[in-house]
């Protein structure tokens, strides 16, 4: 449920971010709905804080007419009131939710699905080309969490865990224990029980990509389970944790 006020905190957030910028840019960094980003934009500009550029920008995956590209207005003042507005928001946050907050960005979202249908599957051999799509999205969902001042250790925590699902899928168990054991740590020191929990049950079940054993595995060789055995194991352990 989004609580009052968050819509537009969130685009003027991003405002502040990108200082110059498209509606349909502000929408795909915020994961709000198009429609909801053009009345805060709108009201913007007849503030005074957002002033409309000059030019218009083509997007190269969509169709239609260019659209119209949007700046911060050069006037300080106004840059001062949209910052106050942005902060009189997050000093209403609980500083515990905060700690919990996850990534937001969508392109987070969609790695996440797509390293899960991977693993639900038993997909032995992902193509090269998904995998270079999921590194991609995690990567641009890494840079846009940086540049936010507030939750920015537990959502790197989150994001440093998915990375490890894909270290992987792509044969790299080192750096996939690296990263795990480095969320680890991140949601041990805020006190995320939870998480901490699903990260150990996580690192404890068998890798399904290649059959082996990721650690302390009581299987022998003549009781290793078959990819099918081990799918429904990480489902119905998975259920239990999330």
């Amino acid at each position: 449920m989004t609580v009052r006020g968050e819509v537009s905190y969130k685009v003027k957030r991003a405002v502040l971010i990108l200082r110059q910028f498209t509606i349909g840019q502000i929408a795909d960094v915020t994961a709000l709905d198009h429609q909801g980003v053009e009345t805060v934009v709108h009201r913007l500009v007849r503030e005074g804080v957002l002033v409309r550029a000059d030019e218009t920008v083509r997007i190269p995956s969509q169709r239609g007419r260019p659209r119209q590209l949007y700046a911060l207005a050069e006037d300080p003042a106004q840059i001062q009131k949209l910052r106050v507005s942005v902060e009189a928001f997050e000093f209403r946050e609980d500083p515990l939710l905060t700690a919990q907050r996850k990534p937001e960005s969508p392109h987070y979202f969609q790695a996440v699905s797509k390293l899960d249908t991977l693993e639900e599957q038993g997909v032995l051999e992902p193509s090269p080309d998904v995998l270079e799509e999921i590194a991609e999205q995690l990567a641009f969902a890494r840079r846009y969490e940086a540049m936010l001042e507030d939750g920015v250790e537990v959502t790197t925590a989150y994001l440093d865990f998915e990375q490890a699902r894909l270290e992987f899928l792509q044969g790299d168990a080192t750096e996939g224990e690296r990263l795990l054991a480095q969320a680890r740590s991140v949601f041990q020191d805020l006190g995320l029980g939870e998480q901490v929990r699903f990260l150990n049950e996580y690192a404890s079940l068998p890798d399904i990509m290649g059959l082996e054993l990721k650690r302390r595995s009581t299987y022998t060789d003549s009781t290793l389970p078959n990819e099918e055995t081990c799918g429904i194991l990480w489902l119905s352990r998975l259920l239990e944790v999330r």
